[in-house]
């Protein structure tokens, strides 16, 4: 629906350029003749080719720059598996107990921001007594985000993994008019880049212990 409104108001406007360059084609043949007319008639259509041009270019750019931040700052780091944090950790791993998601939720909203190497994340969800799920959103521009989700253990202060992605809001079609050359982005599309999300959220599982804990009978 919204594409053939797009469509219509795009067959309108043509329609009025036309009409216009030939009103403005008369204005100039009465005061300049022949050359008045060729001039009134075309402005608009140069100041139209510039005006698609310039929006190539800042389109190309933000596609650019989205597909290099995507490519080289963006995935799954993990620095502690699993194993190693249960090799590590095996007397606590035994007892160890995931919190229900809403408990942990509500848990995350009490806490305050935590710093780690100078840069603070947000709690969003406490995962059992250890590991904290932390996010971080740092605005590329307008149109692109840059977020950073971690598995923290508060108890060594350490980071396990890390998930970083970048999501652009110009590849869809409701928030689309808000981006200067979002008539084009229809044409090769800016794509978010957000895989790995799984791996990453499937980790919480075996960093809460969530396995042992339901064939212990469930969690808190």
């Amino acid at each position: 629906m919204i594409l053939i409104a797009f469509c219509f108001f795009l067959v309108l406007f043509f329609i009025f350029l036309i009409v216009l360059s030939k009103i403005l084609g008369k204005i100039g043949n009465a005061f300049y003749g022949e050359k008045g007319r060729k001039i009134g008639g075309s402005i608009l259509w140069i100041l139209l080719g510039c005006f698609i041009v310039y929006q190539f270019i800042i389109y190309c750019n933000f596609k650019i720059k989205v597909e290099n931040e995507c490519k080289n700052n963006s995935g799954l780091f993990v620095y502690v598996t699993s194993e190693q944090w249960k090799e590590k950790n095996q007397y606590e791993w035994k007892t160890l107990s995931p919190y229900n998601n809403k408990y942990g939720y509500d848990l995350a909203k009490t806490m305050e921001n935590i710093n780690i190497n100078g840069t603070l994340y947000k709690p969003i969800q406490v995962i059992n007594n250890r590991v904290i799920l932390l996010e971080k959103n740092d605005s590329i521009n307008k149109f692109t985000n840059k977020g950073t989700k971690l598995y923290f253990d508060k108890k060594e202060n350490t980071v396990l993994a890390k998930w970083i992605f970048i999501s652009t809001s110009v590849n869809r079609i409701d928030v689309a008019g808000d981006h200067p050359a979002y008539w084009l982005t229809w044409l090769g599309g800016v794509k978010s880049c957000t895989s790995w999300s799984r791996d990453f959220f499937d980790l919480k599982s075996e960093y809460s212990n969530q396995s042992l804990t339901e064939q212990n009978g469930g969690s808190k």
